[in-house]
């Protein structure tokens, strides 16, 4: 048995992450902070801030109500602002999305205001509808002052993507129409970027349009993400990146209202973020570059008192100051930061189901073949009625483990471990199953019983860092058992106490499912029977008269498609029932094994009533393992 252990390489990602969450959490706060005090946000906030820069933006609101987590408080706070660009678009004087940086009615705004609209479900406004005419105009026709670049085009594209939500058709088919010639477009300039690079003509070369053409060409299929084009593109933009982290541009895409529109690092690292999360076999090669940009994050950060308040935040690249935020470019960081730590989590997630030693099944039973073994139950008491109210409902309806444990208990060759596997592919989505999990007695004396703590430590430390798996604790008893003088079980009994602070510490992160699955539920100790422990107690007990019925038909046809003979075919309702009587008690194991070891020793062309008596005669002699003696459903 392999000793489990926690990988090195996700070690050092975890001490990124703690980073990356405080800079997130700070940020984070600071802007919804400032949204309390302002219902329209500032560019910027600091001393000496110039007026034009301090005043309010719908521009800058906009991309805050489309890029922070959507809560009921931000709800709130947002209400001003989607009643300010419904003013702005249906008052008589109609002045439209305006705004002192880039100008009246720009692709930037209108596309920030769709997005948030469509973030908060208000797809149906006026000022939504007026955002998307704004964009269709200008990808048809680009302003001589404002042509087509990588960052106003993605952000079209992210909002036209949607074309689902578009009311009427004539607005559909313009999106299809203006994503074509995106996709085109992007891919043209991706090669064009790539031949300036390699070229030398680095006048006419902009690292940060190369990497947001190629993100948009992969999106809009017009590139793949594992081509050699991406690849080569990747290299080069982090060839570009300086010591610091950084991307530095003095190539302006935008003249507005009297002054250049510069890409900023974080638009350039979200790019090559979005690429590196398709191509995560790259993103080892480019792990530590990566990490600069978040130490320049670290290291570079500005702070504002405002009253009693002290706020977190960035500055722009182009006017730098620790007494400065920019709004905008703390937005995109907290975004950027967010997509980085989903990532990580991702990459971490694999390394730990692949390397630590846990015994992995990928592909588990499916939910639809399992046959509830408690068919005579009403529906609200079966099985798997109950899992899926427990589990598979809440987490399809809103993404959340109300509850994360059970313990399913039984006598031995109930399937306990089938219902755990069918439970991992209930819960994924599109034939992607959750990962099942399982550890048994052996993973926590591996090295002998003195082992078993420090093995215990480091098995649910690893099962603290994965997420969306289902935990299969197969027959761990003895380590459960309960804490008298005379309990038994040797030095493992001790473990109790250690192994009950654990499994409440993995519950307490509602990140996975685990099931404890026992044949000696009355000798586990009081407290993991007791109520809270786990979410709930489901005794599995041996199929019942009608479970029995659907498993001797499915086992009789999987027979039949195997040996091309007909025993299903004539074996009527009558003979299943019959058979079904005889076998009461049996497990899903004994019934199989009954069924194989007679269907292989008579005549494909048998009658019925030969089948149905041999497997009777059969069931009545059958030496059964479990012995289990008690009244149920038969």
């Amino acid at each position: 048995m392999a000793v489990i252990s926690f990988p090195e390489q996700v070690q050092a990602r975890l001490e990124i992450l703690e980073k990356i969450e405080r800079l997130q959490d700070k940020a984070s706060a600071a802007v919804s902070h400032v949204l309390e005090s302002k219902n329209i946000l500032p560019i910027a906030i600091g001393r000496d801030v110039p007026a034009d820069q301090s005043r309010e933006s719908i521009t800058t609101t906009a991309l805050a109500a489309s890029r922070l987590s959507r809560t009921n408080q931000l709800s709130s706070l947002f209400q001003p602002f989607f009643l300010e660009c419904q003013k702005l678009v249906t008052t008589k004087q109609k002045r439209g999305l305006s705004s002192g940086t880039f100008g009246d009615n720009n692709p930037m705004t209108a596309s920030f205001v769709a997005l948030a609209h469509r973030r908060y479900k208000r797809e149906d406004s006026a000022a939504f509808n007026f955002s998307v005419d704004i964009l269709l105009a200008w990808l048809k026709k680009p302003d001589a002052s404002k042509p087509m670049h990588g960052y106003p085009v993605s952000l079209c594209a992210e909002v036209l993507t949607g074309f689902a939500d578009f009311s009427d058709t004539s607005t559909k088919r313009r999106a299809r129409e203006a994503l074509n010639r995106i996709a085109n477009w992007a891919q043209g300039e991706v090669m064009e970027q790539i031949t300036h690079f390699h070229s030398l003509h680095m006048a006419y070369f902009d690292v940060g349009e190369l990497a947001l053409t190629n993100l948009l060409a992969c999106e809009l299929e017009t590139l793949f993400w594992r081509s050699p084009i991406t690849t080569n593109a990747l290299a080069i933009a982090f060839k570009c990146q300086a010591e610091d982290g950084m991307w530095y541009s003095s190539k302006p895409f935008w003249h507005t209202s009297g002054r250049a529109t510069i890409l900023a690092s974080c638009q350039v690292m979200s790019a090559v973020m979005e690429i590196l999360r398709h191509r995560t076999d790259l993103f080892k090669q480019y792990e530590q570059k990566v990490y600069r940009y978040v130490a320049w994050l670290e290291d570079s950060s500005s702070e504002v008192v405002r009253g009693n308040s002290s706020m977190f935040g960035w500055a722009a690249e182009a006017s730098p100051a620790s007494d400065r935020i920019d709004i905008w470019i703390t937005l995109e960081n907290v975004k950027l930061l967010g997509d980085l730590k989903t990532l990580i989590h991702r990459l971490n997630r694999h390394e730990l189901l692949r390397r630590s030693g846990l015994v992995v099944n990928w592909k588990p039973i499916r939910w639809t073949k399992l046959v509830p073994p408690d068919l005579s139950m009403p529906s609200d008491l079966q099985l798997k009625t109950q899992l899926t109210r427990f589990f598979i409902t809440p987490w399809k309806g809103h993404r959340s483990l109300d509850r994360c444990s059970i313990v399913l208990y039984g006598p031995p060759g109930t399937s306990k471990t089938t219902v755990a596997g069918a439970l991992a592919d209930a819960m994924g989505r599109e034939r992607k199953p959750w990962p099942l999990i399982t550890i048994g007695p052996g993973d926590f004396i591996a090295g002998g019983e003195p082992m078993a703590e420090i093995n215990a430590t480091n098995i649910f430390r690893v099962l603290m860092e994965l997420k969306n798996v289902v935990i299969l604790f197969d027959e761990i008893d003895q380590l459960l058992l309960e804490r008298t003088p005379n309990a038994g079980g040797g030095a493992l009994q001790f473990m109790t106490t250690s192994m009950l602070t654990k499994f409440q510490s993995l519950k307490n992160k509602k990140q996975n499912i685990f099931v404890l699955t026992t044949n000696r539920f009355e000798d586990l100790d009081i407290a993991v029977k007791r109520a809270g422990r786990f979410d709930g107690h489901i005794a599995v007990m041996p199929p019942d008269y009608k479970a029995r019925i659907e498993i001797l038909s499915s086992l009789i046809g999987k027979y039949d498609e195997k040996h091309g003979t007909s025993f299903a075919r004539s074996l009527n309702k009558k003979d299943l029932q019959r058979i079904s009587i005889s076998t009461a008690l049996f497990t899903y194991p004994e019934l199989e094994s009954v069924t194989l070891n007679v269907l292989e020793t008579i005549n494909g062309n048998a009658s019925a009533a030969t089948v149905r008596e041999k497997l009777i005669s059969t069931a009545k002699t059958y030496p059964k393992a479990t012995g289990f003696g008690v009244l149920g459903h038969t």
